[in-house]
């Protein structure tokens, strides 16, 4: 990972214990929210896919447009498919912890120079900078999904208008 984040400390082996583990519940804390917002931005773009199929269904029933309009609205349906298929279609999750292989190493477990508390405080703090990792790409990418999102619904937003208003220029006509 880029810009990986890394405790800078001189004498880590003299932070208090409790102080990290406290760090770590509330980076987990927060990182399960980011993972909420994650899920709740999915659910918004399946929601629009929802919006996306009878305006689909309903340009393609319209017979009052012309050819050029009818081509700009399709080329906004697409791209606005496109851009929804790219939030709803799974992410890229990075989760905190560890995998046993990986603690399984002569520096955690077999490591005589460290004692019993210097070996579990070296293990939380490594565990709190993979938590702060895993937070600063889920904020990342909720950020770029969210974007996406927005203007998504201004696609919609402006496919709904063009429709809207040659349905009201043909029926007056």
């Amino acid at each position: 990972m880029e810009n990986e984040f890394k405790y800078k400390l001189k004498d880590w082996d003299k932070v208090p214990v409790k102080s990290m583990e406290l760090t770590l519940t509330q980076s987990e804390k927060f990182h399960a929210k980011c993972l909420e917002i994650a899920d709740r931005i999915s659910q918004r773009a399946i929601w629009c896919v929802g919006l996306f199929i009878p305006l689909a269904v309903a340009i393609v029933s319209f017979q009052g447009l012309s050819n050029c309009w009818l081509a700009v609205i399709v080329v906004l349906l697409l791209v606005n498919f496109v851009l929804l298929l790219s939030i709803v279609l799974p992410r890229v999750e990075w989760f905190p912890g560890f995998e046993p292989r990986s603690l399984s190493t002569e520096a955690f477990l077999e490591n005589e120079e460290l004692s019993d508390d210097q070996a579990y405080l070296a293990l939380v703090i490594a565990e709190a900078e993979n938590v702060q990792n895993s937070i600063d790409n889920t904020v990342k990418q909720n950020q770029r999904r969210s974007l996406i999102l927005k203007i998504s619904l201004f696609l919609i937003a402006v496919t709904y208008l063009i429709v809207g208003v040659f349905q009201l220029l043909t029926s007056t006509s």
